[in-house]
């Protein structure tokens, strides 16, 4: 019986980048980021108008693992009425945030997708 031996060479080296590039694909923080702002500006463009309050609430954030965009806060409790109506005080829906994040959807795509390029493009190099 004949023993024969393989050595991969640079195996740490790639057992190093594979583990980087998981840990970097676990945090997408800055395409979710960009998503925001986007949805933000996009939304506050929508939002109906009487004073700007309410555009001004708007307020994104990217984080690790998702965009999250809010509107409203105690001096502008009428956002989510202003979003989707009150039926029984007959206020009709504007909405201005689900057509926002709709039509920001391929922006989103993108971002994620750049920041994918950019996390295997370092893998490449090393």
């Amino acid at each position: 019986m004949t023993r024969t031996t393989v050595t991969l060479e640079g195996a740490d080296t790639l057992s190093r980048s594979l583990a980087a590039a998981a840990r970097d694909l676990g945090d997408l923080t800055r395409a979710h980021t960009e998503t925001a702002r986007d949805v933000v500006a996009r939304a506050r463009g929508k939002a109906p108008r009487l004073t700007g309050a309410l555009a001004g609430s708007i307020r994104g954030e990217g984080g690790a693992e998702a965009a999250t965009i809010t509107a409203g806060y105690a001096g502008v409790p009428y956002a989510g009425v202003q979003e989707y109506g009150w039926a029984v005080r007959g206020i009709r829906a504007q909405p201005y945030l689900r057509p926002a994040v709709a039509e920001s959807e391929g922006a989103a795509v993108a971002n994620t997708a750049d920041e994918l390029d950019r996390v295997v493009g370092r893998i490449k190099g090393a």
